[in-house]
């Protein structure tokens, strides 16, 4: 071991660090072990771990050919172990040594065949970790790739045979283009390593979930202090060395609380490691009054020590009101009947408002006194009426007939009733003359017309007591026809009214084939609720309404109030406004969204006091004031205009016409001005905190004082780079956040 040099080193924080780098030069094969260098500094005496290394002898690397310049690469897999049971982690090191005339200018990643065997995909080896070593004399580059593998159950298992691609640099003779410089894939084929896997011996205990490692748990809970048939939440961290990834959280030791639901925290690339931490959320709610949350017990296999162990945590004291109802009003509030209920200000209330039994599935408004836009209806009709009864008088007038006209009529039915030939061409005739101009008789296009007086011509003007043939019906019909038509007798009117079917089409809704199975749905939703499975409420409020975007008020209303019983106040601040946002109106929504804002000392929009007064009118009522000053202003115009109205009629309609307009601006006004959060971002740009987040001025966490949001905070979405988000709160700081922290009010 020879001193190399020493580094100082200075980061983020402006720490020094000392760094000695040593060069280590194995003698021989075999284990070997450094051991602990103690120092003193500032009065402490510090001491560094043993570092336990291995030396393998040259003979275990397989020679691989490259079929390049004769040259071979040597490779060797190094097991931690060939003996594993199942589950427990080993790492594997894969070592490379190539030639270094053959001027590798990359490095592939191994893709082996495995059986009976998981494993994380090889790392990379880090360019500036390629060292140099001289093996048989000739000059290598050694590649060091990591893994972890484990193994799945008892028996044999084999990892490998690899494929791994390693590209070289070479010169080659271009007859075009003379001597340039190409990169060549040289794919190879690893060897296969083979394990086995042992069976656990028996005795495991009753809560072994296949934990192997060694490891040491914690139990932990901020809440303390809770309304019986109300949940907390437990954080559980498991820390140590072996199968991190596929652990399962600790188990309670007795059944005086009910597990509602149980989390496990993603980890990071961390999760390559065999040893850290897993943390679980777990919400619990308790069975009666108890004083304590019982202990958790963790069991494991040591595979060191061929043995089972159960771990246990202390009980955790706790203080559980009794509470007499289960509709989110404490028991001292019932007893006193000051029960919270819609009236109450959100700064008095003790609690959320409670679940509603009977939903609104539809997507009509749930406010009670709503009025249906089919009411719209009423207004139009009325409109079209004011607009008929001068169109009425035009159609009138325009279908009175001329005393010409009468006279055409007359001659018609005259004509058709002629029975004998002679009489019937003399009456045609003497019609065309009367009343056919004679630019009508005369157009090429009246050809029959013409054919008409020429056969009168020839019928009509032979000697008395001439005998003619009978005219077929056929012919005097088609005559009389074309009679008509000349003289434009024929009016052809196609008058289509659509108002009742249109009316119809407004009123009547559409039919909805899921109707019935959500009307399902949510009963079995709310049954869940009585009996406290609260994750299964929300489970199938989700199976029914699987789109937020369309899922009714009172729906999202009852899932943020599981998700409040279930100690999620982010997502039941999310369910609230989404609640809104789907009817502003939705007063239960914005209680409970206020409470939870100030229960949270969430970051919210601050309104000021006269836009708070306006929330004293339900805001459906603004809305109706407007429209309906509008139809109003509609009616009286065309009244005014269509209609002879009397003097006092006169009088009424111009102060309504006066009046209106005022009330349509203040109605307008308070609408757009009700304290809704699209006054703060779009909808589209609405998030709100899941759970207490940290904002930091740059999109990484190496921040030394980084601010803090509260859960169910509402931000405003700017901009998103990969997993961080760029968000501007209520208060106008902007910063990141990472993405999983926050969701979209709209999906």
């Amino acid at each position: 071991m020879n001193f190399v040099r020493a580094v100082t080193q200075i980061d983020l924080q402006r720490k020094i660090t000392q760094v000695f780098l040593y060069r280590l030069t194995p003698a021989k094969a075999g284990k070997f072990t450094i051991p602990s260098v103690t120092m003193s500094s500032g009065g402490k005496t510090l001491t560094s771990p043993p570092l336990a290394f291995e030396v393998h002898d040259v003979s275990e690397l397989i020679p691989i050919p490259t079929g390049i310049s004769g040259h071979t690469v040597l490779a060797g897999l190094f097991p931690a172990k060939t003996t594993l049971y199942p589950g427990e982690q080993c790492p594997l090191v894969l070592k490379i040594y190539a030639p270094q005339r053959m001027h590798l200018s990359g490095w592939g990643m191994p893709e082996p065949i495995k059986k009976n065997c998981l494993a994380w995909r090889f790392s990379l080896p880090p360019l500036h970790e390629l060292s140099q070593v001289h093996i048989n004399g000739i000059a290598h580059v050694a590649a060091r790739y990591s893994t972890t593998l484990s193994g799945i159950s008892p028996g044999p298992a084999t990892f490998g045979p690899s494929k791994l691609r390693l590209i070289v640099r070479q010169r080659i003779i271009d007859p075009r283009l003379g001597s340039r410089i190409t990169d060549t894939p040289v794919p190879l084929t690893l060897p296969a390593l083979d394990f086995n896997i042992r069976p656990f011996p028996p005795g495991a205990p009753a809560d072994f979930n296949g934990a192997v490692g060694r490891f040491d748990i914690d139990a932990q809970c901020e809440k303390l202090s809770l309304r019986e048939n109300e949940s907390t939440e437990v954080t559980l961290r498991v820390t140590g060395s072996g199968n991190l990834e596929t652990l399962k959280a600790p188990v309670l030791s007795r059944n005086t609380w009910k597990i509602i639901d149980t989390a496990k925290i993603t980890r990071g690339t961390e999760r390559r490691d065999i040893s850290g931490t897993v943390t679980f959320r777990q919400i619990i709610r308790p069975h009666g009054t108890p004083n304590n949350i019982p202990a958790y017990s963790f069991s494991y296999f040591n595979p060191d020590q061929q043995s089972y162990h159960t771990l246990t945590t202390p009980a955790i004291p706790v203080s559980v009101t009794p509470m007499a109802s289960n509709n989110g009003s404490s028991a001292t509030s019932a007893q006193n009947g000051t029960a919270d209920n819609i009236d109450t200000p959100p700064e008095e209330m003790r609690s959320i408002l409670g679940f509603i039994d009977h939903p609104q599935t539809s997507a009509k408004p749930s406010f009670p006194g709503a009025i249906p836009k089919s009411w719209h209806i009423a207004p139009a009709l009325i409109c079209l009426l004011i607009l008929g009864i001068p169109l009425t008088r035009k159609i009138r007038s325009a279908r009175m007939q001329s005393p010409d006209h009468q006279r055409k009529h007359e001659a018609i039915k005259k004509l058709a009733t002629a029975t004998d030939t002679r009489t019937f061409y003399r009456r045609a005739g003497r019609f065309i003359d009367q009343y056919l101009t004679p630019t009508q008789a005369d157009n090429p296009s009246q050809q029959h017309i013409q054919q008409i007086l020429a056969d009168r011509d020839a019928l009509c003007f032979q000697p008395e007591g001439t005998e003619l043939d009978p005219i077929e019906p056929d012919s005097k019909n088609a005559i009389i026809k074309l009679l008509k038509q000349a003289s434009k007798l024929t009016l052809c009117l196609l008058l289509f009214f659509s108002i009742t079917s249109a009316a119809e089409a407004l009123v009547r809704p559409d039919a909805d084939p899921t109707s019935a199975t959500s009307s399902d749905q949510a009963t079995t939703a709310r049954d869940a609720w009585k009996s406290g499975q609260y994750q299964q409420a929300i489970d199938l409020y989700r199976q029914a309404y699987p789109d937020p975007a369309n899922t009714p008020a009172d729906i999202l209303y009852n899932i943020g109030n599981c998700h409040h019983r279930l100690d999620q106040p982010g997502r039941a601040a999310l369910a609230w406004q989404r609640a809104l946002a789907a009817d502003p109106t939705h007063r239960k929504a914005r209680k409970n969204l206020r409470f939870v804002e100030m229960e949270q000392g969430a970051q919210a929009p601050v309104y000021p006091r006269w836009k708070l007064l306006l929330t004293r009118v339900p805001p459906h009522l603004y809305q109706l004031g407007f429209y309906a000053s509008l139809w109003l202003i509609a009616i009286v115009t065309l009244s005014l205009i269509c209609l002879k109205l009397r003097p006092v009629a006169l009088t009424l309609s111009i102060i309504v016409l006066v009046i209106t307009p005022v009330v349509a601006t203040l109605s307008g006004v308070a609408c757009h001005h009700y304290p809704d959060n699209h006054t703060f971002a779009p909808l589209e740009a609405q998030a709100v905190t899941l759970e207490k987040t940290t904002l930091y001025t740059e999109a990484h966490r190496q921040e030394k004082d980084p601010r803090t949001i509260p859960a169910a905070s509402l931000l405003r979405i700017l901009a998103t780079r990969g997993p961080w988000i760029h968000v501007q709160t209520t208060g106008g700081e902007n910063g990141w956040v990472p993405s999983q922290a926050i969701e979209r009010v709209r999906p």
